[in-house]
């Protein structure tokens, strides 16, 4: 008896049946399975054991992209791998996608990458970028065993440095006494930006002619301006109405025309003076120029800090 129901076994595999079923003492494996729109696993490489834990054989299906946590496939590609295996795939869906969420606790590669963004954004402009969430995953999550006790000591870095932080997406460098962790990781955020309201002219100036709007974090070619800036800035080329007022489409507005009279402050000695000085040379916000006094022609230098204002050096 138990020989007949080997040679059913082997009958019924070969014709494919359907779930598991069982027979007598035995269980018949099922041949064919129905493909979901979507998987969320925790492995960055993909096998057949992580769509059907029941399925009796564990193969390779795909590995997630080094810097992504989604992979979509075409479901075809993906049933064409289980039919050489000895499987039937049913696709109902033209398309399936993996997302990869960690099994483990990263909360100190999280922590470092928020602080790294957050210190970078506001020493640009304060408190005008905002994380709403951060997504982190080991490289290759086979690397260690006890991650938590391996970055008890690391120091944390992204990969590129500070080009790496204009972009959402990118690598975390984890640097311990005996090697390197690599972390992939995608963050969503928010970030203030300022908009043309109108069309400018070249070395018009900007002040008053823009409004605040919050937007997605995404690729940056060049950092947005932040609002003191538009203070002192004029329009580098013309720009037309709503326009992201970025740093590469700002140049300084001229504050301090040669030939100008300035009004500075002279501080020292428990005492300010306020004097008149003939500018020798044009200059915008922030710049040292020189400029000569009328009556004893001494020449000093001054910094500037606003229209026709400045502080002697």
């Amino acid at each position: 008896m138990s020989m007949c129901f080997r040679i059913l076994f082997y009958i019924m595999s070969v014709c494919g049946v359907l779930a598991s079923e069982e027979i007598g003492n035995y269980i018949v494996a099922p041949k064919e399975y129905t493909l979901a729109p979507t998987y969320t696993l925790s492995h960055t490489q993909i096998l057949s054991t992580h769509l059907f834990p029941e399925i009796p054989k564990s193969f390779f299906i795909a590995n997630f992209p080094q810097q992504s946590f989604n992979l979509k496939m075409r479901s075809y590609e993906v049933a064409a791998i289980f039919k050489r295996q000895g499987f039937v795939l049913h696709t109902p869906h033209s398309d399936v996608e993996f997302i990869y969420r960690a099994s483990m606790d990263l909360q100190k590669p999280k922590e470092a990458i928020k602080r790294l963004y957050t210190q970078y954004f506001d020493a640009i402009c304060p408190n005008a970028f905002v994380i709403d969430s951060i997504e982190v995953r080991l490289q290759d999550d086979r690397q260690f065993q006890n991650l938590g006790e391996a970055l008890a000591d690391a120091e944390f870095e992204l990969f590129g440095k500070q080009a790496a932080l204009k972009k959402p997406s990118g690598v975390l460098v984890a640097r311990t006494k005996d090697s390197k962790i690599f972390f992939v990781y995608e963050i969503t955020a928010r970030l203030k930006a300022l908009y043309t309201t109108k069309a400018l002219s070249t070395q018009e100036s900007i002040q008053d002619h823009t409004e605040s709007k919050t937007i997605a974090f995404q690729k940056l070619g060049s950092l947005p301006v932040c609002e003191s800036e538009v203070v002192f800035g004029s329009a580098k080329s013309y720009l037309p109405k709503g326009t992201l007022l970025t740093k590469d489409k700002l140049r300084p507005s001229i504050l301090v025309k040669k030939g100008e009279f300035v009004f500075v402050e002279s501080v020292g000695g428990g005492f300010s003076l306020h004097t008149q000085l003939e500018a020798l040379q044009s200059g915008s916000f922030g710049e040292v120029i020189e400029a000569r006094a009328s009556e004893s022609k001494k020449i000093l230098k001054i910094k500037i800090v606003g229209k026709n204002q400045g502080v002697v050096l």
